[in-house]
């Protein structure tokens, strides 16, 4: 059997020590929290790849949301809507912005980190399962993990920020967030 890709969307698998400890990789995570905490667009669409754009969950379970290279430019603050699936428990829709649904995820949960895992994911107490969607699995990734205050440990979050290496660059290539799931 035989068939043809695309090359745009083969990527160099990044695992293991060499990517937790690749230069290139800790700076790009620097990058990327500048970007979401100065809301800086210009900053966001350097670090992602200007054709595969960003791939965003707000679980593992729900679908995911391509923002692609064009909408980067206008991220932060654009008030284009999206369906984001379902909340866990009551069912219920998740639509609106990035602005509105994701970046305050990312403020409470990524730039409110109080530890991180490179590949693997540390998350809090859930009767969910935590785990990268199946597509994911393989790729190189980073969580970003807030700790609960709560007594109970269950109000923590975390992010898991993909990586991609195309072409000797590395780029941010999807988002999931977790929390806990009753």
């Amino acid at each position: 059997l035989q068939g043809w890709v695309n090359s745009r969307y083969l990527t160099a698998t990044l695992e293991g020590t060499a990517f937790c400890e690749d230069a290139a990789v800790l700076e790009l995570l620097g990058r990327f929290e500048t970007a979401v905490v100065t809301r800086n667009n210009q900053l966001l669409g350097q670090i992602t790849h200007p054709e595969r754009g960003l791939r965003v969950r707000t679980s593992w379970w729900n679908p995911e949301v391509h923002i692609t290279g064009d909408e980067l430019a206008t991220l932060f603050g654009n008030p284009t809507s999206h369906d984001w699936g379902v909340e866990d428990g009551s069912g219920l829709p998740i639509t609106g912005s990035f602005t509105d649904v994701i970046l305050p995820l990312l403020d409470q949960d990524l730039t409110g980190a109080t530890s991180t895992g490179c590949s693997h994911l540390v998350a809090g107490p859930t009767a969910g399962i935590v785990a990268l969607p199946p597509e994911y699995e393989g790729t190189g990734h980073v969580s970003y993990h807030r700790a609960a205050e709560d007594t109970l440990g269950f109000d923590w979050g975390t992010w898991a920020v993909g990586i991609d290496q195309w072409q000797g660059k590395v780029t941010i290539s999807y988002l999931v967030h977790y929390a806990y799931e009753g």
